[in-house]
C-alpha cells in the first residue's frame, strides 16, 4: 500500500512541478527501503521520462513551443546523460 502512495505522490509532483520526482523515488528505495543507491538511480531515471511523457503531451497541447528549441535541449540533456553514465561507471 505504501508503494502505491509513493507513486501517487510522484505523479502528483511530476505533474505539478515537471521536476523533482525521481528524488522523492530515490529517497524512498534508499532510505526507507534500504535498496542500493546506484540500482535506485539507475531504476529512476528509467521511469521518469515514461511518466513525463503525459505531462510533456499536455503542456505541449496548451501551450506554443518552439520545437527547436526543445531539439536542442534534448541533445544536450542526451549528451550529458552519456557523460554522466560514463563517469558513474568509473
Amino acid at each position: 500500500m505504501m508503494d502505491v502512495l509513493i507513486f501517487i505522490l510522484v505523479g502528483l509532483i511530476n505533474g505539478l512541478f515537471s521536476s523533482g520526482a525521481g528524488q522523492i523515488l530515490i529517497f524512498y528505495w534508499v532510505y526507507l527501503l534500504k535498496k542500493d543507491s546506484k540500482k535506485c538511480r539507475e531504476t529512476s531515471l528509467m521511469i521518469m521520462p515514461i511518466i513525463s511523457i503525459p505531462t510533456f503531451i499536455y503542456y505541449l497541447l496548451k501551450i506554443q513551443v518552439d520545437l527547436t528549441k526543445i531539439l536542442v535541449l534534448v541533445v544536450i540533456s542526451l549528451l550529458g546523460g552519456y557523460i554522466g553514465n560514463k563517469l558513474m561507471k568509473k
